[in-house]
């Protein structure tokens, strides 16, 4: 063990699959020309890569917390399982974990509440995301 080093947490994901589907865009009025569309980000089919993106450009974050509560840990590695339900806005409505001990679930759980996810074509998505540690 080497006390000086800084600890790491690797983020896990299952792999992406699905595509993005956007949504159409502007509407045509059969007398005139088409009807500009506002400049609103399309809505898309949050995929495991697009979730995936967002948890890993977040991940220092998720370790920060590894690092801050590293003494209620049962090991000095592990697995904790986050699971995310996102709003069709892309925000994180809710946030829980399996198992981990209260000051760590409570900052994953904070730091899981700010991510923000693109707009989607779902009402309401339940994500489980794998978080593995290693604070050696």
């Amino acid at each position: 063990v080497d006390a000086g080093s800084p600890p790491t947490a690797a983020l896990t994901a299952p792999d992406a699959g699905a595509a993005l589907i956007v949504d159409a865009g502007a509407a045509v009025d059969a007398g005139g020309p088409p009807t500009p569309t506002p400049n609103v980000p399309a809505r898309v089919s949050l995929s495991t890569a697009i979730i995936k993106k967002v948890v890993t450009a977040n991940s220092g974050r998720l370790q920060g917390c590894f690092a801050k509560h590293r003494a209620e840990l049962p090991d000095t590695s592990g697995r904790v399982l986050l699971t995310l339900t996102i709003a069709s806005s892309g925000k994180v409505t809710q946030a829980s974990l399996d198992s981990a001990p209260p000051g760590l679930a409570a900052c994953l759980t904070q730091v899981a509440r700010g991510l923000r996810f693109p707009a989607h074509v779902d009402d309401e998505v339940r994500v489980p995301v794998p978080l593995s540690y290693d604070v050696r």
